[in-house]
């Protein structure tokens, strides 16, 4: 009966055992799809609309795509499928990171659709399917603005997908937004060994330390931290206890400072200055200033921090 049905132009089949009907307006037509978004659940469950489609629902961005990026966990052969007029982007997912999902009609059909906080994550996750890394950089951008957004979400989304490329990105990209402060903070606490690149895609010859993250030449300035009010910077963090140790100071030192602290008597024993070294050693910023080498034994100063290309 369908096939008979869709020889008379009354269904048109768009996938294995999936048939639309076709409207009457358009029995003419190839384009008999209002919204292709119903396609979704017959040809890819279990799926869900995401990536750069999804932010187009959540008003993210208004860059309008051709594709839509469909995420299944069927076993995926092509990642481009045209299928009745359209082409699905599609990419594979494992059962246990199928989560962060919400339920919307497209008419009478109900399809699967990732929330506000899993959109970004899939994004940062995969900037292929988020429109390249500056177009995600942009929906990140407009999601921190939302005053819906949602970061305890939003953080444990990003523990569950167990993607240690997500807290890199995320970091380096909130940086720069004052309102990401505890967000910066968290994702620093949970940087995983290895150094990525923010987007696989392109050349990225600069390091950002910091990060452990590969950037493209065009980044270089925003690789430059925003500094949060009235926070010490790092460096002078890590060295303060040792310059405390040995009589100096971490302001900048006049030439009768440097006079009065010239004396033997100002300088710490050596297991003292051993132990302060071993633990800056450990943390994760220890470059060591020059004018701080100055305060310690000449047996134990620190080598100068390299310079050029690492931030």
């Amino acid at each position: 009966m369908l096939s008979r049905w869709t020889s008379q132009g009354w269904l048109r089949r768009v996938g294995r055992g999936a048939y639309v009907p076709v409207a009457l307006d358009s029995l003419s037509s190839q384009h008999v799809l209002d919204d292709a978004w119903v396609l979704v659940p017959s040809l890819f469950a279990p799926a869900y609309v995401g990536g750069r489609t999804a932010s187009e629902y959540w008003d993210l961005s208004e860059q309008i795509f051709n594709d839509i990026v469909v995420i299944t966990t069927q076993t995926v052969r092509h990642k481009s499928q045209p299928r009745h007029g359209v082409t699905f982007t599609v990419k594979h997912v494992a059962e246990k990171k199928f989560f962060g999902t919400k339920t919307v009609w497209r008419g009478r059909s109900k399809v699967l659709v990732s929330d506000l906080e899993r959109t970004v994550i899939d994004m940062l996750d995969d900037s292929a399917i988020g429109g390249g890394i500056q177009h995600t950089s942009d929906c990140l951008a407009e999601y921190l603005r939302r005053k819906d957004r949602d970061d305890e979400r939003l953080l444990d989304y990003m523990s569950r997908l167990g993607n240690g490329a997500v807290w890199k990105r995320l970091g380096f990209l909130a940086e720069q937004d004052a309102s990401a402060t505890h967000l910066v903070k968290a994702c620093h606490a949970r940087l995983t060994k290895g150094n990525i690149k923010l987007d696989p895609a392109l050349d990225c010859p600069q390091l950002v330390t910091r990060w452990r993250l590969w950037i493209p030449e065009h980044w270089k300035t925003r690789a430059r931290r925003r500094r949060i009010p009235g926070e010490i910077p790092s460096n002078r963090r890590r060295i303060t206890p040792l310059l405390d140790a040995v009589g100096g100071s971490h302001r900048r030192s006049t030439p009768r400072d440097r006079l009065a602290n010239s004396a033997p008597a100002s300088l710490a024993s050596t297991g003292e200055v051993r132990e302060i070294f071993a633990r800056v050693k450990e943390s994760s910023y220890w470059e060591i200033p020059h004018k701080a080498q100055g305060k310690c034994p000449k047996a134990h100063r620190m080598p100068a921090p390299r310079r050029g290309g690492q931030y």
